[in-house]
């Protein structure tokens, strides 16, 4: 198994399997033939399967609520493409009220410390669906010197629910 680029640019798993067909007198290779077999979504399970297994055992070690937001933020942040971010606890109105936070500027935390119930942040959560997108298309309005500065390109808005509550 290795990693190929495409012509887009796109990282995929390929599993190559193979066999020599034809040798020379000397035993030299002279042809083979053999499979390309994209693996990536496999992999990707793989991987999702063990940050599942991850998250339930450091959740299961903290011994409060605000040390497992905390698991769950470093276990997040262990994906190589995550290197900032933040959990936010839903109020009784639906304000959203930052808990934790790793990798966030000063003045990022500042701007989005709370989020009140009639904010897009709060109704993209409180919608209950998973959210994964380019900031840009998630939250157009945003655009800040504040948000350029922490170098936000992406977003996840995975809301967490517990007997049909927003946590």
């Amino acid at each position: 198994e290795h990693r190929l680029r495409t012509k887009s640019g796109e990282w995929k798993w390929i599993l190559d399997k193979g066999k020599v067909t034809k040798r020379d007198e000397k035993g030299r290779p002279l042809r083979a033939v053999g499979t390309h077999l994209d693996v990536t979504e496999r992999k990707r399970m793989v991987d999702l399967s063990l940050a599942q297994r991850d998250l339930a055992l450091s959740i299961s070690s903290a011994n409060n609520l605000l040390a497992a937001l905390e698991n769950v933020l470093e276990e997040v942040m262990k994906f190589e493409t995550i290197d900032c971010g933040g959990v936010y606890l839903a109020d009784k109105s639906g304000g959203l009220t930052l808990a934790v936070h790793k990798g966030l500027l000063p003045e990022f935390i500042e701007r989005a410390k709370y989020f009140g119930p009639t904010s897009a942040q709060a109704r993209l959560v409180m919608a209950t669906k998973a959210v994964y997108k380019p900031y840009k298309e998630v939250l157009p309005n945003e655009e800040d010197v504040v948000r350029r500065r922490q170098g936000l390109r992406g977003i996840a808005i995975i809301p967490i629910l517990h007997k049909e509550q927003i946590v």
